[in-house]
């Protein structure tokens, strides 16, 4: 695994859910080496903030040189972050950690709260092209929280919400054994879970690295 410090240019900036920025930057050797799971080191540069902030890689495309970044507004260096416009560079270093493991034939199930959801367009795209049946569960306290369902292309998506406004009312937890009654192996890290022998992509580290940092 190949590890850089590069600088990378802002191409596109959004809000798609409440609470949430989307990045989209370009820099074609770091979406070509990223595999789903993994995150970058963002540098900022808002006063008083030394460390870099982690986030995962939302998604990101070889073809164009784009790598996707999703992340919550909860602090001066993420404010930060969500104040760069086109054009802007970014200081990345990674891709860091360790990759999901994808390859396999059984339905997979990916289970996501909140802001937990961020590494998920990846994922869910990595193991629809490995031809497997991706089941995508996703929570949040209310509509406007949740990541639109056309960000999973491929996937059968099944939300719900703390308060009702869309899908099941009540947690996403729930929708697992109204969905996928038990046995569970618990195979899964960090929250994830096996439907058979395929293990749901889902673990803090993913959480962490989306929705923590500062």
């Amino acid at each position: 695994m190949s590890i850089a410090v590069a600088p990378a240019v802002v191409v596109e900036r959004s809000v798609p859910m409440a609470g949430a920025v989307e990045l989209v930057v370009y820099h074609p050797p770091s979406a070509a080496a990223v595999v789903p799971g993994q995150f970058f080191q963002l540098a900022v540069g808002a006063p008083h903030t030394l460390l870099r902030r982690p986030y995962s890689a939302a998604w990101s495309d070889p073809k164009s040189g784009r790598l996707r970044f999703i992340f919550n507004v909860v602090g001066a260096g993420s404010a930060w972050l969500s104040a760069r416009d086109e054009g802007a560079e970014l200081d990345l270093l990674g891709p860091l950690g360790r990759g999901f493991e994808l390859d396999g034939e059984r339905p997979a199930v990916c289970i996501a709260g909140g802001l937990g959801v961020a590494v998920f367009p990846g994922v869910v795209q990595a193991l629809v092209a490995r031809g497997r049946t991706v089941t995508m569960l996703q929570g949040a306290r209310m509509a406007t929280q949740l990541l639109p369902a056309s960000r999973f292309p491929g996937a059968d998506v099944r939300m719900a919400t703390d308060d009702g406004s869309r899908g099941h009312h009540g947690s996403v937890v729930d929708l697992i054994s109204s969905h996928f009654p038990p046995p569970f192996t618990g195979e899964g890290r960090g929250g994830g879970i096996a439907l058979g022998s395929a293990i749901a992509p889902a673990r803090a580290e993913a959480a962490a690295t989306a929705g923590f940092a500062r």
